[in-house]
């Protein structure tokens, strides 16, 4: 929810920076990026470290982001170009947590449990899909742009908390010399899973494109 809400005061801040929707469309271009670049090496270290761990890591790194780009704007000393480093950096570690997220809950929960538990991970994704944005507006109209990423950084924060205490079964160590068939077979499933990740990511940079802006 809360990288929803900090999705919408990129965008909002960007435009209201520039004024120009070339360089707001930017920030789809510099979301999208880490997608093309480190997919496949994403999945591949979330086989082989902790998922427990590596999620930490990839939210503490988040929540630094989103806490930096809080303190630029709250002090006035925010430039567009940090907002494009800050994206870029947040959807290359994006591109580490998606896998490690989606890798951690069989270690979760029981097989039997396993479809259910899925398909309650896509639900509440949604839920914060759609009332991310809304949130987003009302915080920005009634707070400001900063308290937005604080906001971010918070929820980051409050997911480390649950992360560290946490009992899951330990990830199964990777395996070594594993054949060209093996090799093909979790392409195949690293593809599927980064599909949601990769299209919703491209749809940010698509819409953010061909959106009208009132001037």
């Amino acid at each position: 929810m809360g990288s929803q809400i900090s999705t919408i005061a990129v965008a909002w801040q960007v435009y209201e920076i520039t004024n120009s929707p070339f360089q707001l469309g930017l920030t789809g271009l510099f979301r999208a990026l880490p997608v093309m670049i480190l997919s496949i090496p994403g999945g591949v270290v979330a086989d082989r470290m902790d998922r427990r761990w590596l999620l930490i890591i990839t939210q503490s790194l988040a929540a630094l982001l989103a806490l930096i780009l809080g303190l630029l704007t709250s002090t006035g000393q925010v430039q567009v170009w940090h907002i494009y480093a800050v994206t870029f950096l947040s959807g290359a570690v994006g591109i580490f947590d998606v896998p490690a997220r989606t890798a951690l809950i069989p270690l979760l929960v029981s097989s039997e449990q396993l479809a259910s538990a899925y398909a309650l991970n896509i639900t509440w994704r949604q839920i914060a899909t759609l009332a991310g944005p809304f949130l987003g507006g009302i915080v920005i109209s009634a707070f400001g742009i900063s308290t937005s990423y604080f906001i971010d950084a918070l929820s980051f924060f409050s997911v480390i908390i649950c992360l560290a205490f946490m009992r899951a079964r330990p990830s199964p160590p990777a395996e070594k010399g594993i054949t060209s068939s093996e090799r093909a077979k979790r392409l195949q499933f690293h593809s599927r899973e980064f599909g949601d990740f990769g299209i919703n990511e491209h749809g940010h940079f698509a819409s953010t494109f061909s959106a009208p802006i009132d001037r």
